[in-house]
């Protein structure tokens, strides 16, 4: 009975390592998925055999067969050109009493930032007791949440 136990005890454990080692092996996998979009990035080429066909040559490098690009009459492209796909985007004139959204939240953002420094400046604080009280806090976090993962 004892024997049958142990065997099974083993096939379990077994089991439980193949399942560790796949869990990694799915997150190395993903996580190199997630690097920089740059690197997904190819590029394909092939030769192309150059025609000298005149009549072909100069219809393409006719002005008057381009087409102005977002209403730009200065900037002329032919119909084939991958800037014909973007969206046009027409420039609006900002006011200059306007505040984005973006805006007010990078002003709260850079007071949120920039509070404690302020408070220890006026309170006469070092930055050196300051780290170390920002130190000290982070350790008991960290302290109490590894207490509390355990258990």
């Amino acid at each position: 009975m004892w024997h049958s136990a142990r065997k099974q005890e083993k096939k379990v454990y077994a089991i439980m390592v193949d399942h560790k080692k796949r869990v990694e092996r799915r997150k190395a996998y993903y996580e190199s998925k997630l690097g920089d979009p740059s690197q997904l990035l190819r590029i394909a080429g092939s030769a192309v055999k150059i025609i000298p066909d005149a009549e072909s040559y100069y219809y393409h490098e006719n002005q008057d067969n381009l087409m102005p690009w977002q209403g730009d009459k200065e900037i002329k492209i032919d119909r084939f050109d991958g800037r014909t796909l973007l969206d046009f985007i027409s420039e609006v004139p900002q006011d200059p009493n306007f505040k984005s959204e973006d805006d007010t939240m990078k002003e709260e953002l850079n007071y949120e930032r920039y509070a404690d420094l302020i408070n220890n400046e006026r309170l006469q604080v070092e930055e050196k007791d300051c780290l170390e009280e920002i130190e000290r806090e982070w350790n008991s976090i960290l302290l109490k949440s590894s207490k509390a993962m355990k258990g």
